[in-house]
This record gives C-alpha cells, structure tokens and sequence, in this order.
C-alpha cells in the first residue's frame, strides 16, 4: 500500500500525498525524527515532527545506516552523515484551491500571516485566482531574526490559491483571511474562516 506510519491505533498510508512511487529497491532510514526513502531516483523525506514531506538532492544511495546517534547514507561517490551540514535550503509550497463552498464570487478582503524569520532568510508570497497565473505579492528579506504581519488581497474570484516560496528558517505562525460575498445588487460583510493553525 505505501509508507504507512503507526503511533498505536490503525496503521495510516502516509506515502501517497506525496505522490511517490514506491519501487522493489526501496531503501529507508531514519535519524528518529526523519524517515528517509530512496526509490531508485529522488530521497523523499518525511518529517515526523510536522507530518510533511519533502524532497532532498539525489545521489544514487547504495544503503542507510546508523552509528551513535548519526544516520549515514551510503553512496557512489562517498559517505555523508545526514542533518550536519549547514546549506540553506530553498523550498516552497503552495495551499488548495479555497472556494468556501460559496458559489458567489468573492473577494478576499484581507489575509494576515504572522511570520517568523531568521536573519539572512527570504520569503515570497505568491496568489492566484481562478487556477490563472501566480502573481507576487509579498517579498521580505530579513536582516535579523524578525516576525512581523502582512495583508494580502484578491479581487473577484471563484477561487484562490496561495504559494510560498523562501529560503532559510520562515515559520508561518498564524494564517487567516476575512471573504467577502458581493454581487452588483448586494455585498455580505460575512466572515468566513479561511485558515486557523
């Protein structure tokens, strides 16, 4: 069936929203926070902690293992200890497609994320509307260690969709927005949650 993880309860396929195609020479490793597969062509990694995947670079890995308290793994062109070195890592990632389940149009009003930032690291905030082009709307660099909130706003659309790209420690602490309904005739001030962590 896949990767499936079990914290005592029903074991749960946790492999396929990554969309990852598991192969015979699957080989895995974990450092107790991380789980590391390779399947013949990337490293998918699976973060216990926060329930996400992500994908690292792709030697071909002959075998993972561990001594101490370090997870190696094994490759062509030599032996690397996992989660030692110091490389800034560029990522991204983009939320659903938000429709509220109203079929009006609607504009999102306002959004507020709470941002947390360490120095030397960068943040982009990209929307689009209707499954149209993404357009930035937000770009930060920080100097120090900073948090701080920005407002972002779509005009008249079925639906809308957020992507976050940066680079370095960006942590989203809060995220939330505030839809309005509107129509030539009327507008509903109503306040629908769109994202509460």
């Amino acid at each position: 069936k896949g990767i499936v993880k079990f914290t005592g309860g029903t074991p749960a396929v946790i492999s396929y929203p990554a969309g990852i195609a598991l192969t015979d020479v699957c080989k895995s490793g974990t450092d107790g926070r991380r789980y590391y597969c390779y399947n013949g062509e990337r490293i998918y990694v699976y973060d216990t902690w926060y329930g996400l995947w992500h994908i690292e670079d792709s030697p071909e890995v002959k075998q993972f293992y561990t001594e101490g308290d370090g997870l190696y793994m094994l490759c062509d062109d030599g032996i690397y200890l996992l989660g030692s070195g110091t490389e800034r890592v560029a990522w991204e990632f983009e939320t659903k497609d938000y429709t509220f389940d109203v079929k009006e149009r609607k504009n999102l009003s306002k959004l507020w994320a709470r941002v947390f930032m360490e120095r030397n690291s960068r943040l982009e905030v990209y929307v689009r509307s209707d499954g149209g082009a993404y357009s930035r709307v937000a770009h930060y660099q920080a100097d120090r260690d900073s948090m701080f909130d920005f407002k972002v706003r779509v005009k008249k659309c079925d639906s809308f969709t957020l992507k976050f790209k940066g680079e370095g420690d960006v942590r989203l602490l809060d995220l939330h927005g505030r839809v309005t309904v509107s129509s030539s005739k009327h507008r509903s001030g109503q306040n629908l949650s769109v994202f509460r962590r």
